[in-house]
């Protein structure tokens, strides 16, 4: 498997577990029918690698090192989804690994593992969708007179106009 961090390959075992985290935006909430009303953002990724640095890579794995605990808002990171790749730019939120002592002439580090988390959703809506979900569509405010009325006609899927006010209903 074939992963990289702002163009930098590496080709080395590595296991990744990967999160989807479907936001929802403040609005979000229950509402007075009781129904919950889900204001979804986006999906945002997160990925957690755990990477195995053979010891004849020591220095490449210093180099990454020192490139993903930069203090940046945000690297471009290629990683695993489905069957191929994502590209997506997140932030390192957290690094670790576990150094160990070797017979005096260099020093080793095991346990690699760093957390991403996306900094934009991978997968959001239009604008058109999200207004359509459960929700009947808005009429369209062409040729609309003032003070019409209109009521959704679910069984022809179309707004009609309403000129007897004993129709409507709230």
């Amino acid at each position: 498997m074939i992963w990289s961090i702002d163009g930098l390959e590496w080709t080395v075992p590595c296991q990744v577990d990967r999160t989807a985290e479907m936001r929802a935006s403040e609005i979000s909430g229950v509402l007075l029918d009781k129904t919950y009303f889900n204001d979804v953002i986006g999906t945002y990724m997160s990925y957690d690698v755990s990477v195995a640095v053979p010891m004849s890579m020591a220095r490449e794995y210093e180099d990454l090192y020192d490139l993903i605990t930069e203090p940046v808002s945000g690297h471009t990171f290629v990683l695993p989804y489905g069957q191929s790749t994502i590209t997506i730019v997140g932030r390192v939120a957290s690094v670790s690994d576990q150094y160990h002592y070797m017979d005096g002439k260099r020093n080793y580090w095991l346990g690699f593992k760093f957390t991403v988390v996306s900094n934009h959703p991978t997968k959001e809506e239009d604008l058109e969708t999200v207004l359509s979900h459960g929700v009947d569509p808005m009429p369209s405010t062409v040729d609309i007179e003032d003070g019409a009325a209109f009521i959704w006609n679910a069984t022809d899927g179309v707004w009609e106009a309403v000129s007897d006010s004993d129709e409507v209903y709230y």
